[in-house]
This record gives structure tokens, C-alpha cells and sequence, in this order.
């Protein structure tokens, strides 16, 4: 709600939405002097417009990147938040045209196939540890499969993308023995934890965020790392205990 009232103010946004349940949705649209609503008819679903944006604020758009550069900062953040979702549909739309299209399926390892290729889990492993509190589960590199850089490292916490300064260099430990130098393993990281655990307001982009102990869940990610190349991790086996879990 609050980032949509701030992107309104710097450009001509229309939203459009309807439940599936009702015959008729609203349409909203954004004017200099407000909004103005009007009946919306069309598929079940909501459907956001930004367009003309900071056309209002000429020293904000100066600081846009080319054209290109800007789509694929979209075209990277879109693919962060449809991989976690595959459930849902998603579509990118640029300048009136279709420029990808990710059908709802079953699972992640389908949308992993979606985005990186049919054949992707072909080069990565499936791993998952549990605790009281804590699901982690990761699609991480086979030893074949390392990469020239880190673009394929990424967090979640309730799937939501995040930023973590010590990803890289977790997995980088984890595969210290597999990975020369200059290669990285890819390392995609979902962690599902009680919200109660989660500070998700540290950061104004919301691209951080504050967990309950970051050095136990460091070790969870090294031993993540460590159990997908069949090593035995570091995570003392009493934290996966009942009862004694250290949360």
C-alpha cells in the first residue's frame, strides 16, 4: 500500500482488479489532481500499470539507467519474485509487448526449469534441513555445474527475496574444496521461519532483514552447502532435536 502510494506520486498508475467471486472489479486510475474509479469487467485478478515514471520529477528520472539496463533490472527482479511462487502465473509486459510468460506449475523445481532451463536440477541438488522453527531448504550447485559469477546466489525468508552480505561467502566455504577459484556455485535458498522471528523493517527497500540470531542461521546455510556435497555439516545434530532446538 505504501509503495504504491508513493510510485502513484511520481507516475500516471492505473490498477485494475477484480475477485473472482464478483462480476465486477474497479478500475483506478491516477490523475494529477487524484483518482478517478470507474467498473472493471475484465479476468478475475489485479493487474498494475506504472507509466510516464518521475515524468513529474525531472532530477530523479536524470539518474535512470539506459533504457536496456532498467529492463533488466525488471526482467531480474520479476524472475526473483515468481521463482518462489510457482503456483501463480506470471506475465512481463514491456512497451506492448510479451517479453516473458511463466505458466503456473507445481512445484519450485518446475519454475527452476522455467526460468533456467528444463534441464537445470540435472545440475543441482536438492537438500532440506528442520528445525522447531526453522525450514531451510536450497537448490545448490552439483560439483560440475559452478558458475562465473554470483547472479544464481540468492535468499529467501518466507519468500521474500532478500539480501544476505554473507551468502557468497557461506557457499563459497561450503564448496571450498569443489570450487576453484573464480567459480561459484549457484545457491538458491528458501528459509521458512515464524514471522515473530523476522524484523523485515530494517531496511527502506525492505531488500534486509533482521533475524533472530544471523549466526545460527549462517550455520544452517554452511551446513546446507556442506550436506549437498554429502559432507558431514557443521550444525551440531542436538539443534534438530525436539526440545532442544536453541531457538
Amino acid at each position: 500500500g505504501e509503495a504504491l502510494s508513493s510510485i502513484s506520486s511520481v507516475s500516471k498508475l492505473t490498477i485494475l482488479s477484480r475477485r473472482a467471486d464478483e462480476e465486477s472489479g474497479a478500475r483506478l486510475t491516477g490523475t494529477g489532481e487524484g483518482f478517478d474509479t470507474a467498473d472493471y469487467a475484465g479476468p478475475p485478478g489485479s493487474t498494475i500499470m506504472v507509466e510516464n515514471l518521475f515524468y513529474n520529477v525531472p532530477a530523479r528520472k536524470k539518474f535512470l539507467k539506459s533504457v536496456r539496463t532498467e529492463q533488466r533490472f525488471i526482467r531480474e527482479i520479476f524472475l526473483k519474485i515468481a521463482l518462489p511462487h510457482p503456483g501463480i502465473a506470471f506475465t512481463l509486459d514491456v512497451d506492448d509487448g510479451r517479453r516473458l510468460t511463466l505458466n503456473s506449475v507445481n512445484s519450485i523445481e518446475e519454475r527452476l526449469g522455467q526460468i533456467y532451463g528444463s534441464g537445470i536440477m540435472d545440475d543441482l541438488y536438492a537438500v532440506t534441513l528442520r528445525d522447531l522453527k526453522v525450514t531451510m531448504s536450497g537448490f545448490l550447485s552439483r560439483p560440475h555445474y559452478l558458475r562465473p559469477n554470483r547472479a544464481m546466489q540468492i535468499l529467501y525468508v518466507n519468500r521474500r527475496p532478500v539480501e544476505h552480505r554473507y551468502l557468497g561467502f557461506l557457499l563459497s566455504k561450503a564448496y571450498e574444496a569443489a570450487a576453484p577459484r573464480g567459480k561459484h556455485p549457484a545457491g538458491i535458498i528458501l528459509i521458512d521461519i515464524d514471522p515473530r522471528l523476522v524484523d523485515v523493517n530494517i531496511h527502506p527497500a525492505k531488500k534486509e532483514v533482521k533475524l533472530f540470531d544471523s549466526r545460527y542461521i549462517d550455520r544452517l546455510i554452511l551446513a546446507l552447502g556442506e550436506k549437498a556435497l554429502g559432507r558431514e555439516h557443521a550444525v551440531e545434530e542436538r539443534l534438530f532435536t525436539p526440545g532442544t532446538s536453541g531457538i
